[in-house]
Parts: structure tokens; C-alpha cells; sequence
């Protein structure tokens, strides 16, 4: 990954993390994940991967492939 696509990466991660914890921090555990958040988890994934964006994010790869599409 280039030094361009990892701070392009960073740019969207932080404030999808910072909002997943946020979302978290107020719902439920077994609550649905909000189409927002979803939104820009693959915005991050996009920038990093599926893989790596769903592990950062705590959410689940497969989903994520699904919002991808």
C-alpha cells in the first residue's frame, strides 16, 4: 500500500472507528448496525480492503462484502 493510500485510508478509518465506538458506546449488543455506519465502513473499505476494514471496524467481513456490491 502506497503512503498516498494509507493516508487516504486513515482519513476515512478514524472517523468510522470513532463512530462505531460511539454507536456501540449507546446501543445494545445484539443491536443492528445502522445503514449510516455501514455506509462508511465501506467507504473504508474501499480504501483498505474488506478484510482489514472489517477487522478494524469490528464487523463482520461477509456483511460488509454485501454492502460492498
Amino acid at each position: 500500500m502506497s503512503a498516498m493510500t494509507k493516508g487516504r485510508a486513515a482519513v476515512r478509518l478514524r472517523p468510522a472507528k470513532r463512530e462505531f465506538e460511539r454507536w456501540r458506546r449507546a446501543c445494545c449488543e445484539s443491536g443492528r448496525i445502522p445503514t449510516k455506519l455501514w455506509l462508511l465502513a465501506g467507504e473504508v473499505a474501499e480504501a483498505l480492503g474488506v478484510e482489514e476494514a472489517a477487522r478494524q471496524l469490528q464487523v463482520p467481513a461477509e456483511r460488509l462484502r454485501q454492502w460492498g456490491e
